[in-house]
């Protein structure tokens, strides 16, 4: 039976309990881009459909579970698990954050995969996945240490740098069971589940019959996925965009539709300064997730590099009305009029991006430059110079260009040898994927 058993402006607590009095797994959700009043919990249809019951916590809103409700939300769950022989906590990333964190109050066997040990600068310094997130939020749990849950199984890709980080610090707290899975990147789970063993795994973790050298084994003799290709790209393409490039193609064309790598293969043509392909691949993205703020949001980063300004105030004012609280939104008007020579008008949308979150440096280091503009005229010419300067498609090519050269895969191939890792076959750039896009 599901049931909402509390709910509140920022968590969303539901029930999903009657099918047995074995096994409770209190699930966590991760990073979403949007909550809707219909959004389930975080495996709440293969809990179900497997007959275990289940809790599901629902953040609505990104701030990795640093609410002051949070007590209260653990002494309900508390009085439920009280009839369950073994419980467990589960969740990615933010998510798996909260499992952690939580584990030991619930006296829960944490399943934890890609988990973050904090996002706050002053903790895990270098972080930079969620800053703006980050600067957002007032952190409490992070003024201890994490205590150990029952027992604590991660799930990590350890060539996946910030997450082998995050993982290490971790281990500094509390014993965890590592369970590294190499190129599966930052969304461990959905490699899994790309590789059809997702469900096998947590079933028989939650039997007690889960065996890290078996399923180590399993794991090698199972063919790539494509998000293992995609991984590899992510990996290289500050280095060697071309060859990233490549891989990102080869992803795509084991999956065609999905969003994940058709913004990927976007921002890796953004980088080496075709607009035109990555606008179309971007828009692709859009059209297969639905809605897709975040996907949205890169596309509006492009116009501007396009200069079609009106088109970008368009798209951002869509994104406004979705999301009004979102400083980014109000950073990118700001970007738009500042482009366009409309200072005072930027100003006045970088004050709001600025007012919605206003610790993120990079809204606040703008802002100041925008009203340095506005009463210095030496330096007004100057920052626009600058501005455009980093629009230049010419200069943004150029630039690339500079990594295309082979020493870095060398470099990278060294790197994963000593990792204990193949550097996999490298498959050809392909010019015309779909006969519809534009051409490279």
């Amino acid at each position: 039976m599901h049931d909402t058993i509390y709910s509140s402006e920022k968590i969303l607590l539901k029930t999903a309990c009657g099918f047995s009095n074995d096994s409770l797994v209190i699930t966590f959700t991760g990073y979403m881009d949007q909550f809707l009043p219909e959004s389930e919990g975080f495996g709440e249809f293969f809990f179900a459909k497997n007959g275990i019951d289940a809790i599901h916590v629902i953040s609505k809103s990104n701030e990795w579970y640093q609410y002051g409700e949070m007590k209260d939300i653990i002494n309900i769950i508390l009085k439920y698990k009280s009839s369950y022989r073994n419980v467990f906590a589960y969740g990615i990333s933010m998510g798996a954050y909260a499992a952690i964190r939580y584990g030991n109050v619930l006296d829960a066997i944490v399943i934890a995969m890609s988990p973050q040990y904090s996002i706050n600068p002053s903790v895990m310094p270098g972080e930079t996945r969620w800053l703006r997130e980050a600067h957002r939020i007032f952190f409490t749990e992070e003024e201890s240490v994490i205590k150990n849950p029952h027992k604590t199984i991660v799930f990590y890709d350890p060539l996946q740098y910030s997450d082998a980080r995050h993982v290490d610090r971790i281990a500094k707290d509390i014993d965890i069971c590592r369970v590294p899975i190499p190129y599966s990147g930052h969304f461990v789970a959905a490699y899994l589940s790309d590789i059809g063993i997702i469900s096998k795994t947590l079933l028989d973790i939650i039997n007690f019959k889960f065996n890290i050298n078996e399923f180590m084994e399993e794991i090698h003799s199972i063919e790539k996925p494509a998000r293992y290709y995609s991984e590899i790209s992510h990996s290289i393409m500050k280095v060697d965009p071309y060859t990233a490039l490549s891989f990102a193609q080869k992803a795509l064309e084991m999956t065609r539709d999905d969003s994940s790598y058709l913004y990927h293969l976007s921002t890796l043509y953004r980088r080496i300064g075709d607009l035109r392909n990555a606008e179309y691949f971007i828009k692709k993205a859009i059209e297969c997730s639905g809605s897709g703020l975040h996907y949205k949001r890169y596309l509006s980063l492009i116009l501007i590099d396009e200069g079609r300004f009106d088109e970008c105030r368009e798209l951002v004012k869509t994104m406004i009305g979705i999301n009004g609280q979102e400083g980014e939104y109000y950073y990118l008007m700001a970007l738009c009029h500042a482009y366009e020579g409309n200072i005072s008008a930027a100003i006045e949308n970088g004050k709001k991006s600025v007012s919605l979150n206003p610790k993120y440096k990079r809204y606040k280091n703008t802002l100041d430059k925008l009203i340095r503009a506005s009463g210095n005229r030496f330096f007004f010419f100057k920052y626009m110079a600058v501005v455009k300067l980093k629009r230049s498609r010419f200069i943004r090519s150029v630039m690339n260009g500079f990594f295309h050269i082979n020493k870095y895969t060398r470099i990278y191939k060294l790197f994963c040898h000593a990792r204990g890792q193949s550097f996999p076959k490298l498959p050809s750039i392909t010019r015309t994927m779909h006969s519809n896009r534009p051409a490279a």
